[in-house]
Formats: structure tokens, sequence, C-alpha cells
């Protein structure tokens, strides 16, 4: 069996990659999973542990994504540290094609880790299969406007005037992947038009865009295997996977 592998992207103990291998040798499908938690510190990678547990249980490979956060602690995290952090997460998997099927890769983010994993699609070199946000930030203009705090924090660095062009998915479409954005319709912490007004852009601009809302769904079920948050997550992953 091939042991976890843990790349690193830079000297700041953030900046550090968990790749899982999948139980069978050889490349697989893989799943990059992103984590949440406002960019802040001290939320990490630890945020994503079972759901990379029930990608191997699938018989997928996994790249869990650490990068520079905000805070204190968080290793100089905002613009551009965050974004330049899962640039390069990402692009590691083109070193580790012996366990990657880099033609089966798929993005899967949880909130502002939705929001890095359609912010990242147009960025990275690896020439991805699809991304599926789950309770995504992807207005950032107007999560700038409503909700200020972490947002505000994250992109204070990025230019005027091109902030937005530069931070937020959704003033840059198209990103030319098939794209999933799932919500719960009990979000309590992030509002439900973020994931439907991303698809509908999305869809005007020519991208494969589709939007799924899951009755009762809260903020964090995206992070649990048993939900049905990830359920519907981990079916689109399997019909993506099976029929590329």
């Amino acid at each position: 069996m091939v042991s976890s592998r843990r790349p690193r992207y830079g000297k700041v103990r953030g900046q550090t990659a968990v790749i899982r291998p999948a139980k069978q040798p050889g490349p697989r499908p893989t799943v990059v999973l992103i984590h949440g938690g406002f960019w802040r510190w001290p939320y990490g990678r630890w945020l994503m542990l079972l759901l990379a547990r029930d990608v191997r249980s699938r018989g997928w490979a996994s790249l869990n994504v650490g990068y520079r956060r905000l805070g204190r602690f968080g290793g100089g995290g905002g613009y551009p540290a965050t974004f330049d952090d899962v640039r390069s997460a990402v692009d590691l998997l083109a070193d580790h094609d012996d366990v990657v099927d880099l033609d089966r890769v798929v993005l899967v983010g949880h909130s502002a880790g939705g929001h890095l994993a359609l912010w990242v699609v147009p960025e990275t070199k690896i020439p991805l299969l699809g991304v599926i946000s789950a309770a995504g930030v992807t207005n950032i203009e107007r999560a700038r406007q409503t909700v200020g705090g972490a947002v505000h924090d994250l992109t204070e660095g990025a230019p005027e005037p091109d902030r937005y062009a530069l931070t937020s998915p959704y003033h840059r479409v198209p990103i030319g992947v098939k794209t999933l954005c799932v919500h719960g319709d009990s979000d309590e912490t992030v509002i439900e038009r973020q994931s439907t007004g991303y698809v509908a852009v999305a869809r005007e601009a020519g991208d494969d865009a589709e939007v799924q809302i899951i009755e009762g769904g809260r903020h964090r079920d995206a992070i649990v295997p048993s939900s049905n948050t990830w359920k519907a997550i981990a079916a689109a992953l399997t019909d993506w996977f099976e029929s590329s």
C-alpha cells in the first residue's frame, strides 16, 4: 500500500498538502479537497479529514489542501498569499501522476474553500474534469458589502479597480469546466443566493453549470460523510468519474 505524502510549497506550516493515494495501485480518479473556515486560522485541512477517508473508501485518491490563512497564527494569509497557495497546491498533482489520474481530477471546496475551488480553476495547469462548490462564497463583491469581516480582510490586498476580477469567482466566469454548486436551504452561514446566483451568471457566460439545493441542509453538512449534502456530492463525483 502506498502511504500518504505531504508535499510542501513554502516554508510556512500551512503551506502543506496531504496526498492520500487510493487503496488500488496506480493512477486513480482524484478529489482535491479545499477546506473552509472564513479563510482564517485556526481552521485547517483537518476539517476535511473525514471526507478524505470517505473518498479513499470509494476507490479514489485525494489531495487535502492547506493554505496560508488570516489571523495572528495564519501565516500571512489574504490576497495574494492564500490564492497563490491554493494554486501551488493543485499544481502539485503534476508531480504525483503515479497515484493521480491527471485526466480525472475534480475540485471540491466547502464554504471559503468553495470560493477558492472556483477561483483556482482558470489558474491551475492541471486539466480539471470539474469543480464542486459546497455552500461556497462565490460573489466576493456582494459578501464584502453585506458581511465584511473576513471577506474584507481576505481581499483588501487586491488592487482597485481589479479587486473583484482578481478575487471573485462570480466576476471571473466562464471558467470552462463542469461546475456544480450544492447548497442547503437551511444554511445559516452563507446565503443560498451565493450558489444560485453564481450558476445563473456562469450559464449566461457559457459554462456547464448546475445548482443542487439540499432540503434541510445546513452549512457544515458538506463535511459530514453521512449527510445528504455529501451524498449528493459523492454521487456527482461518481457520475463524472465513470462517464469520463
